[in-house]
């Protein structure tokens, strides 16, 4: 069917040529003359081009309106085969086109023609001279080129203004410190409160140049007394400050443990140094005030006193020393007795811590047979003497009781419950 198709447009086309008018070139041609002798210059190459260009679009209009005259009829055959209907070509059977109508066609393609050509020349009128544009590049760039070094020479910036500004001098100034007598091993601060100049010092400890912006603040370590300097800019001394360091002062004493006053286990420490103040401390928790402590230690470990001491000059110094207990404290009660001795000392049980303390408590003496209560006493005259208090007999001898005794007002650190074994001799 394709085939069929280009035959057709073929064939149609192979005879066919565009009607021409000799009078439609003649009027072009006089306006071109026309045209020439008004710019009295002639016709650029460009307008001919152009024009030649339009010529033909012209022509292939042309050529396209008529082959569309033709009437070209595609019509299919039952089994669907393309049969070429050509109109007739008889010139009785076309179309009768009146003088009139023509007459119109060819004025439409005149003016269309006339119109093309003056946009052709109005275009190449508005066109510069290549060599003006060349020039005026060349001098936009000098010129432009002439402004920046002279902006760049009197100082001038992108925005236009000029830069007066001198740089600014810095300016140093003494610091301020926080004390000028401090203790040995404390910290002093130096502070620059202006807000408008820096602060450079150097001491002994430090042999150099430390610098304190505005607002901040330093910290000197300094070990010893000496002189702090400040400089300035040229590292000439504007200022010093005197810092007196006092030493740390010593906390010695010297202690007894392992022994007991008024049926307490304590522990004796003791300084001899003249200072203003004196704080004892018993594993780091503050225990007593003044030269001498006394404290009790009932358990069996080691423990660490320490003496912290002020001296005139609010100097503080502190001394730590271990302690070691080494037996447990039971109310310091014997293991045996005997009633019918001969020591008046031993015949009789009481724990000896209770007849030394003022102390509330219940002592009681139990038979490990059968649990029965032997004994019971709250008072600390009122020792057991070997009787058994339920049948009111002498316990049997070599026999071993246990005893309890529930303290009712324990000390601080005080465990409220002892126990041991006392065996009846």
């Amino acid at each position: 069917m394709k085939d069929n198709l280009e035959n057709i447009i073929k064939n149609s086309l192979q005879d066919y040529e565009a009607p021409y008018d000799p009078k439609a070139w003649e009027n072009v041609s006089a306006q071109l003359d026309a045209k020439a002798a008004a710019n009295s210059g002639g016709v650029s190459s460009i307008l001919k081009w152009s024009l030649a260009g339009t010529l033909v679009a012209v022509i292939i209009a042309g050529s396209y309106l008529l082959w569309f005259d033709n009437d070209v009829n595609l019509t299919t055959t039952k089994k669907g085969e393309v049969v070429e209907d050509i109109a007739k070509t008889n010139a009785e059977n076309q179309p009768i086109i009146e003088e009139s109508s023509k007459d119109q066609i060819k004025d439409k393609k005149k003016q269309h023609a006339d119109n093309s050509i003056n946009e052709e020349s109005d275009l190449v009128a508005d066109i510069p001279p290549l060599e003006n544009v060349v020039h005026d590049e060349k001098h936009n760039s000098s010129s432009n080129e002439i402004i920046s070094s002279q902006d760049e020479a009197e100082g001038v910036y992108n925005d236009g203004e000029v830069n007066n500004e001198q740089p600014k001098e810095k300016k140093f100034l003494s610091g301020i410190l926080s004390a000028k007598e401090i203790c040995e091993g404390e910290t002093v601060y130096v502070r620059n409160n202006n807000e408008n100049a820096q602060v450079k010092l150097k001491y002994s400890t430090r042999n150099a140049y430390q610098v304190i912006l505005p607002g901040d603040e330093i910290q000197l370590q300094i070990k010893s007394s000496q002189e702090i300097q400040f400089y300035n800019q040229n590292n000439e001394v504007i200022g010093s400050q005197y810092v007196k360091v006092n030493p740390k002062p010593e906390a010695n004493f010297t202690y007894e443990a392992n022994i007991f006053e008024k049926g307490l286990p304590v522990v004796i420490c003791e300084t001899y140094e003249d200072y203003e103040a004196y704080e004892w401390f018993v594993d780091g928790e503050f225990t007593h005030i003044g030269e001498k402590m006394t404290h009790n230690l009932f358990k069996k470990a080691d423990y660490k006193i320490a003496l912290k001491v002020t001296d005139r000059n609010g100097c503080k110094g502190i001394n730590t020393k271990t302690v070691r207990i080494h037996n447990k404290y039971n109310l310091m009660a014997v293991d045996a007795f005997k009633p019918n001795g001969s020591d008046a000392r031993n015949r009789t049980f009481m724990p000896y811590s209770l007849t030394q303390r003022d102390v509330q408590f219940v002592l009681t003496i139990v038979d490990p047979v059968d649990n029965h209560v032997v004994f019971k006493s709250e008072n600390k005259n009122n020792a057991w003497d070997g009787l058994d208090n339920e049948t009111g007999k002498m316990t049997p001898a070599n026999k071993t009781y246990i005893w309890k005794v529930q303290i009712l007002n324990p000390l601080k650190n005080e465990r409220p419950i002892y126990s041991g074994t006392i065996v009846h001799n």
